[in-house]
């Protein structure tokens, strides 16, 4: 949420101004690589930082984590150039539209490097749509309210686990939170937990 007239150089924002922000750093590890980043080109970046990760880890033969948060479908709203305007949504359907095809790319990436039988791709995200931004903020359809709420609408989310030759692709009524991501995967990758309390569940049966 940096100021617009420094990560929207060529476009208007899609949202408030936050003039009394910090000017956007892009960082790797400790070292600011751009500053400020026009958040158009942002996701672009991300993908092709993300899509290196995995092939470097291909051709090593070596495990990988790969965490991958997207600024999208968050205020304020933005695509790339070539997402500009594709949508029957506005900028809002944009975004969504970058979001899809990002991890579109990265599905067909780790299939591409005969990865996929044996990655674990979980997606969610984190609650639901803003309330206060009305249609600039999502939609959580027939659900009731939104983002910071515990009705439906407010902490039930898009998601899904992919991992082809273990799970047959479905859907299901079973309740699942994002604090089971860390008990499942540890349980399926052999990691020790015993020194952890942890409020999720190991998932990995189901």
């Amino acid at each position: 949420m940096c100021p617009c007239y420094v990560c929207f150089p060529d476009k208007p924002c899609y949202d408030m101004c936050w003039s009394g922000h910090v000017s956007c750093p892009l960082y790797i590890n400790t070292t600011i690589m751009e500053q400020p980043t026009p958040l158009p080109s942002l996701a672009g970046k991300l993908l092709s930082k993300a899509t290196q990760f995995l092939e470097s880890n291909a051709r090593d033969g070596t495990s990988f984590f790969l965490y991958m948060p997207f600024m999208h479908v968050h205020h304020p709203q933005f695509s790339s150039a070539e997402i500009d305007e594709e949508s029957a949504r506005g900028i809002f359907g944009d975004a969504l539209l970058e979001l899809d095809h990002s991890i579109d790319t990265i599905l067909q990436t780790l299939d591409a490097l005969d990865l996929a039988d044996n990655t674990v791709v979980w997606f969610l995200s984190d609650n639901g749509p803003s309330l206060l931004r009305r249609e600039r903020g999502g939609c959580a359809g027939a659900l009731r309210c939104g983002k910071g709420t515990t009705w439906e609408g407010g902490v039930r989310v898009p998601a899904f686990v992919r991992w082809p030759g273990h799970i047959v692709p479905s859907r299901t009524n079973e309740l699942l939170s994002s604090l089971e991501v860390l008990p499942t995967i540890a349980a399926l990758t052999g990691a020790d937990t015993s020194g952890l309390k942890l409020d999720g569940f190991d998932a990995s049966d189901f």
